[in-house]
């Protein structure tokens, strides 16, 4: 079984050697980010889960071809782009707007680093949630996933409502905190926390 701190050339190692585990390892690794990257480029949530798979098949494909896990991440996030790219072109045909779609989604590098860097965040904070006490993570996923007001979440729970309350400031605690030590700033992921 592989545990969370293999090195990276451990784990291209493992991965070149036909690990499913070490597939698997790398598929939590970036999955979220590849899926919300593609479903940002294509609109289509469906479509991006097809081409992530697509893109892991790939990588199973060509794991001879790496020697370090920047490597394959970089493998991972270009192949899922290019087919992205290509949904699009191949979606716009079909709808004769070709011109203006392709326009639209040609992206700089700067735009497609910032937008890696935004995944990355994102999958940091949903992994920092799901390490959050129990209690805690059902209050916070009720509040900030499912919108539910402090007294509905207060009833459903069969709690006080300054219990829910001091649930949630104790999980954005948590998150500032664990956040914060892992080097990540969340200016505005802090002040939407807060409201």
């Amino acid at each position: 079984m592989i545990e969370g701190k293999n090195s990276d050339l451990e784990l291209a190692s493992l991965l070149k050697k036909e690990s499913i585990p070490a597939l698997k390892r790398l598929y939590n690794m970036y999955y979220r980010s590849l899926y919300y990257f593609g479903c940002k480029l294509t609109g289509n949530n469906a479509e991006a889960e097809d081409i992530v798979a697509e893109s892991y098949i790939k990588l199973w494909d060509r794991r001879h071809n790496f020697e370090t896990l920047s490597q394959i991440k970089a493998f991972l996030f270009i192949v899922t782009k290019n087919a992205c790219l290509n949904y699009i072109k191949s979606s716009a045909r079909h709808t004769s707007i070709y011109g203006l779609v392709s326009e639209a989604i040609i992206c700089d590098e700067e735009e497609l680093f910032l937008q890696e860097v935004e995944m990355e965040v994102l999958q940091q904070l949903y992994n920092e949630i799901e390490a959050l006490p129990t209690k805690a993570k059902e209050i916070f996923k009720l509040i900030f996933f499912e919108g539910k007001p402090t007294f509905e979440i207060a009833e459903q729970l069969h709690i006080s409502k300054k219990t829910v309350l001091n649930q949630k400031l104790r999980a954005i605690h948590l998150l500032q905190t664990a956040l914060l030590k892992r080097g990540i700033l969340l200016f505005s992921c802090v002040s939407f926390l807060s409201n």
